[in-house]
């Protein structure tokens, strides 16, 4: 909702807050990686999308969020 009221500072401090109580789900690392570009914080965003990564390694699909982290991470 945070992203949607164009927040994303707040938006990234929300998802890493949810990602000390919850770690590795998969939305909560996404949402935290991409409202760390949004907002600029690129190191936070590369550190996230490469753990996201990690995370779906040994699936079988392709998911939409996991091609924008391997698009931003071909970037770096």
């Amino acid at each position: 909702m945070l992203m949607e009221l164009d927040q994303p500072d707040n938006a990234f401090t929300e998802f890493e807050r949810s990602l000390r109580r919850d770690p590795n789900r998969y939305r909560g690392i996404y949402g935290a990686a991409r409202a760390a570009e949004v907002s600029g914080n690129r190191k936070a965003a590369k550190d996230y999308y490469a753990k996201l990564q990690i995370l779906a390694a040994d699936r079988d699909t392709e998911r939409p969020e996991l091609t924008h982290a391997k698009e931003f991470l071909a970037m770096q």
